[in-house]
């Protein structure tokens, strides 16, 4: 598993390869199924799951075509906490 260094200036950093990585070379990562885990450098703590939301809401920005304000509502109604796991039951 690849460790990925967050740096406090949204730098990320890549331990295997010694290489700074933008959000596309975390995305090509992704695509390409390779494990990794991003790091906070100074506190050690896990912060994947934080970095890949934001790069979903980045990639929303951009988007031509944003989801439906239908399924970004049932998101928010079923996990208003945000504090669990997605649950995409929209029925």
């Amino acid at each position: 598993m690849i460790k990925i260094k967050k740096y406090k200036n949204r730098k990320l950093y890549n331990t295997e390869t010694g290489t700074y990585l933008n959000f596309t070379g975390v995305q090509e990562m992704i695509q390409s199924d390779v494990d990794f885990v991003i790091v906070d450098a100074r506190t050690k703590n896990d912060v994947t799951a934080s970095v890949l939301t934001e790069m979903v809401c980045q990639n929303l920005r951009k988007a031509k075509n944003s989801p439906e304000l239908v399924v970004l509502k049932a998101v928010l109604k079923n996990n208003s906490s945000l504090d669990g796991q997605l649950s995409f039951n929209f029925t």
